[in-house]
């Protein structure tokens, strides 16, 4: 992956404000372990998958708004899997005991066979598998939800019929609804092709997700609230009082 100098800057500028974040929760829990107990929210998590057009990158971004919570799209989780010294420090995040409850999670999964010895994607399911032990957060593809798979996070597909993703990216364009269903088909393709070979899994299998949405007559917020709501449901708890409501 080429990454141009300014996206090291953001990215290195993003990673390093979350693990901020991280230090003053854990600095927290530390100072007041009893005070405040943690809840079904304290680890969850939402992984948003989406078919080319649907607009899940603005949905997953969205909900994010109304959780405040951080999106990890396809491009920071790429570079904190790659990027060696911005891995490290996500990792090491982490206190003693997580990181070796996640390093047993990450052993689970290499004897289960669910990994093979490719030491990209081992990179890429410790970065998952960190993100997702601090919980609250959204992360976007990367065959996220075929590595996550615990009570606590929700895994969403976002899509629409080809006709209507189609348009959308035609009139976003401003090209042919015939470039544009090449377009789709590409995308679609290559994303299908990188969980396939990474994690042998069909994209299109209705197992892997927890709520698909067909967005069609949906707008983003409302899908968005949608997630939300389906987020509470199955943690089987609504969202904590200290959470914003927009």
């Amino acid at each position: 992956m080429l990454l141009e100098k300014t996206d090291q800057i953001k990215w290195d500028k993003l990673v390093g404000g979350q693990l901020a974040v991280w230090e003053v929760r854990q600095m927290l829990h530390r100072q007041q372990p009893s005070e405040q107990p943690e809840g079904p929210w304290s680890h969850a998590l939402i992984t948003i998958s989406r078919t080319h057009g649907a607009g899940g990158d603005g949905i997953a971004h969205e909900t994010g708004k109304i959780l405040r919570w951080p999106v990890y799209d396809r491009e920071l989780v790429e570079y904190i899997a790659q990027t060696a010294h911005v891995r490290r420090r996500v990792v090491e995040s982490l206190d003693e005991h997580r990181r070796s409850e996640t390093e047993n999670w990450m052993q689970t999964l290499l004897d289960r066979g669910a990994l093979g010895t490719d030491k990209y994607l081992k990179h890429l399911v410790t970065v998952l598998l960190t993100i997702a032990e601090h919980g609250q957060s959204i992360i976007i593809g990367r065959g996220g939800n075929f590595v996550l798979t615990e009570v606590n996070v929700l895994r969403v597909l976002i899509t629409a019929p080809l006709e209507w993703r189609a348009t959308q990216i035609a009139e976003k364009r401003d090209i042919s609804s015939k470039e544009a269903k090449k377009i789709i088909a590409e995308v679609d393709g290559d994303r299908s092709a990188y969980l396939q070979h990474y994690f042998h899994r069909d994209a299109n299998d209705p197992t892997a997700y927890d709520l698909v949405l067909n967005v069609e007559h949906l707008s983003i917020r409302a899908a968005a609230q949608t997630i939300v709501a389906a987020m509470e449901q199955r943690l089987g708890a609504p969202r904590p009082v200290w959470e914003p409501t927009d």
